[in-house]
């Protein structure tokens, strides 16, 4: 609910630098890192939204499943094709 506001006013969801002056790029690569090593260490990309180990992650994955679901609808989303293909590289389910 909270992101479908955002996007009715066009936030800008591809900011150049986050906090910390990474790129978003970078910070995305990052975090598909640590999913990586997660389905390294459990055998899938079924990261519980509340990952004790790893919060940061949780939301992560579920921050892609929903840009997702927005593409698939057709509405403004910030994921490309070029992440989902990475993701389904790894096979990450929607």
């Amino acid at each position: 609910e909270r992101i479908a506001k955002l996007n009715e006013i066009d936030f800008e969801w591809d900011a150049k630098y986050l906090a910390g002056g990474q790129s978003n790029e970078d910070a995305w690569e990052e975090k598909l890192a640590e999913l990586v090593a997660y389905k390294e260490a459990y055998g899938d990309c079924l990261v519980p939204q509340r990952y004790e180990a790893n919060k940061q992650l949780g939301r992560w994955v579920k921050k892609q499943r929903v840009q997702y679901q927005l593409r698939k609808d057709g509405k403004t989303s910030q994921i490309t094709e070029e992440r989902i293909a990475r993701l389904e590289e790894i096979e990450f389910k929607w």
